[in-house]
């Protein structure tokens, strides 16, 4: 099954790049590409699966252009390409909507692959920033967590919604809903890109894929 690509960057020789390399992937097309500010206008007339965003505007933007996409496109799939590592930033664009965040420093070896994750659960980081989410924190500051806590961080870090987590543990929605807001407590996490951090910092995902080790 092809998948159609639009590419979004405001430097051409920068778009022409990421094209070269897309498009090179069997299966794969890009269909589109333009300046950001012609996201909306490229997602009417081509409706693509998967819309490559690279961008060193801020997250405030780059939300606004996630909102738009995903009402103009549904089922769209966002890859986001930025320069911006820092953790507000990354929380702020993969709460908008983004499938996967690259930085830019890794975009050669990490555009393919979040392609390729963009229907995984969840959002795929790329290599250098989830290693430094998985090493922010020394591993004698980590509260213990027992073996039911453990899974649900873990359901929870892979996109899994509240529901979800229930039905796959067998428990009610409500102990999944009390649980989940004891380990962001516990953890100081205020929002789900932190509680994947936690996760990664404990290897309850793999820092590369977002899926359980082994």
């Amino acid at each position: 099954m092809l998948t159609r690509i639009v590419v979004a960057d405001d430097n051409q020789v920068r778009r022409e790049g990421l094209r070269r390399l897309l498009e090179a992937e069997p299966g794969w097309s890009v269909v589109a590409s333009g300046a950001f500010d012609a996201i909306e206008e490229l997602l009417g007339r081509h409706e693509p699966d998967v819309l490559v965003v690279s961008t060193a505007r801020g997250s405030d933007d780059v939300e606004d252009a996630l909102a738009r996409a995903d009402h103009r496109c549904a089922g769209l799939h966002s890859v986001v390409i930025s320069p911006h590592r820092d953790l507000s930033s990354v929380s702020a664009v993969l709460q908008a909507g983004a499938a996967a965040y690259v930085l830019s420093e890794d975009v050669l070896s990490g555009v393919l692959e979040a392609v390729r994750m963009t229907g995984e659960p969840a959002p795929y980081l790329s290599t250098t920033l989830a290693a430094r989410l998985a090493t922010d924190n020394p591993v004698a500051s980590r509260p213990a967590l027992d073996e039911r806590e453990e899974k649900v961080l873990r359901l929870v870090a892979l996109g899994y919604t509240n529901v979800e987590v229930a039905g796959r543990l067998s428990l009610s929605v409500r102990t999944i809903e009390a649980q989940r807001g004891r380990l962001q407590r516990k953890l100081g996490a205020g929002n789900r890109v932190e509680l994947v951090r936690a996760a990664l910092a404990r290897g309850l995902i793999d820092r590369h894929d977002g899926t359980p080790p082994g």
